[in-house]
């Protein structure tokens, strides 16, 4: 199995910063299947070859994933889409 773990600080208020964060697991999880339980600023991402989490503290944006056998090989194609959404998000 594969691990994506990923923290990124965002300029912008933890409210506001919370908000993009949650509408963009929520497209995410319409476009692959996926189900994200949210319970404040935490939620947990399950899925087909996925099982993880996600924190928004301090403005700060805490990703950790697990990866199945199959979703393994698209590991770096994950890392790089959310390097990409983050640099979008500032």
């Amino acid at each position: 199995m594969a691990t994506v773990s990923m923290q990124k600080k965002l300029k912008m208020t933890n409210d506001e910063a919370l908000v993009k964060v949650e509408e963009a697991a929520e497209k995410l999880a319409e476009k692959y299947g996926l189900v994200v339980n949210w319970l404040g600023d935490y939620a947990s991402v399950r899925g087909p070859g996925v099982d993880g989490t996600i924190k928004v503290a301090d403005s700060t944006v805490d990703l950790n994933l697990e990866l199945g056998f199959l979703a393994s090989p698209f590991k770096g194609k994950i890392e790089q889409a959310v390097e990409d959404y983050f640099a979008r998000l500032g």
